[in-house]
This record gives C-alpha cells, structure tokens and sequence, in this order.
C-alpha cells in the first residue's frame, strides 16, 4: 500500500500531467485519512478549479487557509474562485490579503486590476496594473488592460503608451492592435488608427471590435454612412454585440432616426462603467400610473439629469406620484421642478414605489420625436436670494456680461472633442464692450492664469449654497452664456438664458446635425465646426455676431 508521501506525489504527476480528475480522486482518499495536510488540500482546490468545480475549489482553498493563514497562493486561489462565480468584491478582499502577504507578486496586482475594473474603481484598477507592470514589465495582459482602464478615465495619451509598450511586446496580437488604433482615434491621430485598424482585419477578417471602432473613427469624421455601414457589419459577425448597437443607435439619434434610435438606446447598459439605476420594481411602460409610484433614477452626466428632469412634469399628468432619486450635487438645484413630489439622494434607502425608470429611458418609453420634445419653458428657476446678492455685485460692472465655460468633465471619452481652450474664448474679449466671466469650476479653471482679461467668478462660488446654485443664479444677470458642450450649457438652456453652444464637427447625438438651434432649449444657438477640430472658424463666427449683438444693443444698457 502506497504511503501518503507516495499518494502525493502521484497525485501531483497526475495534475501536472494534465489528468485533475485522478488528481483529486488521490487528493480525497489522503485528506479523508489524513485531514491536516494543507498541501494536499490545495493540491485538491487547484484540481477542482480545473474542471470547472469552483465552488468546491474555493471550499478546498479556504480550508488550506485555516491550516496555513499564511499562505498567500490560497488566498489568490480562493479570490480566483470568487472572480470566476461573479463575486469580485470578494476577490478583491482575498486578493488584498495575498498582495499583502506576498506584495511582490505581479499576478495577484494584476488580478486586483481585474475586479477593479469589475466594479468600476478605475483608478484603483490603473494603481494596481502599473504595480503589476513595475514587479513584471513583460506582462502583456497588464500592460494592455492598463491602457483600456486610462482610456475610460479620459486619458488618452497615456492610454496610446501602454497599448504602445504592450504591442512591441506583442506584436501580431490583433486584439492589442484594435485597441491602440481606438485609443489613437480618442486622441485625433486617425491616419494612423485607419492604418492599424487595416493591420488587424488583415490578420483576422472578422474582428468585430475593429468594425465596430472603425464605425467610431468614421462618425467622428462626420461619413456617418460609412459608420453605419461598419456597425452593420459588426452586428451580421455577432448580432447581439452590445458596443455596436449602442453606437449605431447613437447615429440613429444623432440623425433623428428616433423611433430606430430610442429603444437601441437601452444597450447603454452594456457599456462600461454603466450601471442601471437599482431598483426591486419593474421598468414602467408609459401606461397610466393612477395614483401609483415611480421612482425616477438619475444617470450618466450631471447635464443629462438636468436636461431629462423635464420629463417629471410630463408623468405627473399621468397620475403619478413622482419620486427622482439624484446625486447630492443636484438635490437643491432640481427641488423645485414642476412634477417632482420626492426627492431622494442616490444610493440611499428607496421610498416603497410601484415601477421604476432611468431618466433618459423616459423618451423612449413616452415615443418621443424631434417634434414632440417636452419644452413649454424654463423649467429650473435661480434662488433668489442668492439673485439679489449677485445682481449687487454684477449690475455696477460695465459692459456686455458673457458668462462662458470651456471645459467639460475630463473623464468623459469624448471630452478632447467637445472641450475647448480658453483661448478661443478669450478672444472675444477684444470685442468693444464685452465683459467676459468665467463659471467655470474644477478642471480647466487653472487655463485663466494665461488670461487675465477673464473675470474669474467660477473658482469663487460658494459650494455651501449647492453646486450650481451661485452658477444659476449668475447667470440670470449675464447677458449671454457661451460654453462648450457641458453641463452649464444645460443649466442654462433649463434657465431660459441666451446660450450660445460651440459644437465639433459631429456633436454629441442630442445636438442633431445642421441646424442652428435646438428643439430642446428654446433660448439656445448652436455654432458648429465646419472641419474637424477647427474652433478657429467657429469662434470666428461668434465673435461677428457678438460684435453685432453688442453694437446693437441700446446704449442705455450699455
């Protein structure tokens, strides 16, 4: 009879010959004769995990930690099993363990990178792969994953690097290639994207990443057909491919395809980094609620909730009770929108409700068009005590008041498009008679140092009013707002002010294409580039009908 030391080492020839069920046939027979061997219980966690057994292999792992509380590599396999059953929060808790137990091991980093970006922590998930990438700079995986993690955060250049490194190292790798030639089209280097793109569907015919970021690369040129054309090919290799649907509904909007485009508007939720509002009840159907509750769940940017907030009004008229559950940033600002009977922060406890719907899935649920958008007005209104002490501060202030803001929210993947330099801005300051103001707050507020010629009110506002309140309440004293696509252009069209919008080539898909001005906020003009990337011409044109603005303007308001 073989002795246990025998049985181990057969078992161990046995897995690492390839045969895991003989390998824990043996592991079982030992641990039921000896249950303290904490080698052989991994043993038989490492040959369950193979064949696919991961509840019992993290059963195996977590025994070998009550043996050995130690022992690093169980507490990676037991993440691994968690990572594999969907738990990546409790992956992380065992990979953490590990890291700090072994913090020299690159693959455990590497794995915690992994549930990171499971669960949306970015910039956790971007700490966690240069660690990786530092203790093993051949670790391709890393290196790769770390340029999709800085490309979702809006850091392109940094993005095009790491897909850089990771291809010298991996050079006929088609899906590195796709990826370097998407983050190239991010950062306007589209000859190049075009080329690497090329390089990849000549490896593998039916890449459908490529034809789907080919159709990306094609919209931003404004060849919308062709866009569509390589989102349809996308979608003939993998029908159900949720990047594509939800960019060739992008186009249908943008077109005012709206009945195509609304109900492909759902694959949003495919999308990383997005999360349907949670909710136990179910998606309202448009049917009249009769004195039932809905709860209204806010998404994607702050100028979405403000712009999609009109809708309250709309469902109220269908008898409902009208809960909108918003991020803190908002509560005050949207308090007295018409239709809202509750408001509640996100992510606390949920009022009882009878059916639920995300805010910009309302359209769609209510069949809205181009011409039945829901406008009847300025929906938001400025507090006014807060008017009376901007009115003392601005009204003594000469010349033609333009508030302007340039930059949007970094992070966002599209922002190199829409974000534009203050020195566009600036520009207008040399009109006789122009005053220009900054509401700009956050990110791009360190542009003013270059130009002093800009009144700075954005820095200075009082958050403990409420973010946007000061902003709102600034704005109903200013003559004109001139903004690039973000969120104060919103507050402003919901204002009511005159808003002037600089818009790239092809805008985001609420802007629609063409037209001068917007079906959504009545006291708003859109000036669009001509050629992409051009601002030179857009503000060119701004600042002529400005100057004309101002010259006609009666001289007692001067």
């Amino acid at each position: 009879m073989a002795t246990v030391a025998e049985a181990f080492a057969q078992a161990k020839k046995s897995f690492e010959t390839g045969d895991s069920a003989r390998a824990e046939f043996i592991c079982r027979q030992i641990v039921a004769m000896q249950a303290g061997q904490a080698a052989v219980w991994f043993l038989l966690a490492s040959a369950c995990e193979h064949q696919g057994k991961v509840a019992e292999a993290g059963a195996h792992y977590r025994q070998v930690i009550r043996l050995l509380p130690d022992c690093a590599e169980a507490h990676t396999g037991l993440g691994n099993t968690y990572a594999r059953q969907g738990q990546p929060a409790d992956a992380e808790k065992c990979y953490r363990e590990a890291v700090r137990l072994r913090p020299s091991d690159a693959r455990t980093h590497y794995n915690l990178g992994v549930v990171a970006t499971q669960q949306g922590n970015y910039q956790d998930a971007i700490t966690h792969y240069q660690e990786a990438v530092r203790l093993d700079p051949k670790d391709v995986e890393a290196l790769s994953n770390l340029g999709n993690v800085q490309r979702l955060l809006g850091q392109a250049e940094q993005a095009v690097a790491s897909q850089q490194q990771a291809l010298q190292l991996q050079p006929n790798s088609t899906t590195i290639i796709n990826n370097l030639a998407a983050t190239l089209v991010d950062v306007g280097r589209l000859d190049e994207a075009i080329g690497y793109f090329h390089q990849a569907l000549r490896m593998d015919a039916n890449l459908v990443e490529c034809y789907n970021n080919i159709g990306q690369l094609r919209k931003q040129q404004g060849r919308l057909d062709e866009a569509l054309a390589n989102f349809e090919h996308a979608l003939r290799l993998v029908p159900d491919h949720a990047a594509a649907r939800w960019n060739r509904a992008l186009i249908w909007l943008l077109l005012g395809d709206w009945q195509r485009g609304w109900p492909e508007y759902e694959w949003r939720w495919h999308q990383p980094g997005r999360t349907r509002p949670a909710s136990p009840q179910p998606l309202w159907d448009g049917a009249p609620l009769n004195g039932r509750t809905i709860l209204l769940g806010a998404e994607q940017g702050l100028g979405d909730t403000i712009q999609f907030i009109r809708y309250a009004a709309l469902i109220k008229e269908r008898g409902g009770n009208v809960i909108v559950e918003c991020p803190p940033t908002l509560m005050r600002l949207l308090a007295g929108v018409r239709g809202i009977d509750q408001m509640v922060l996100a992510n606390s406890p949920q009022p009882p409700h009878h059916v639920q719907a995300p805010l910009l899935s309302l359209p769609g649920i209510l069949g809205t068009s181009v011409d039945t958008i829901p406008t009847g007005g300025p929906y938001l209104s400025a507090d006014t005590t807060l008017m009376d002490h901007w009115n003392r501060f601005l009204t003594p202030l000469w010349g033609f008041k333009v508030g302007i803001a340039w930059q949007g929210n970094p992070r966002f993947c599209d922002d190199r498009q829409r974000s534009i330099p203050l020195s566009q801005f600036s520009g207008l300051a040399s009109i006789n008679g122009v005053r220009l103001i900054s509401l700009q707050k956050g990110p791009g507020v360190e542009q003013l140092r270059e130009h002093s010629q800009v009144m700075d009110l954005g820095s200075t506002l009082d958050e403990a009013n409420g973010p946007f309140m000061d902003s709102a309440a600034i704005m109903k004293h200013l003559d004109l707002v001139i903004c690039s696509d973000s969120a104060v252009a919103h507050l402003a069209g919901a204002l009511g002010v005159p808003v002037w919008l600089a818009l790239p080539l092809v805008p985001d898909w609420r802007w629609l294409l063409e037209r001068e001005d917007t079906p959504w906020y009545p006291t708003m003009r859109l000036f669009r580039q001509k050629r992409i990337g051009d601002w030179d011409d857009v503000f060119r044109r701004i600042g002529e009908e400005l100057r004309t603005l101002v010259e006609q303007r009666p001289k007692s308001q001067g």
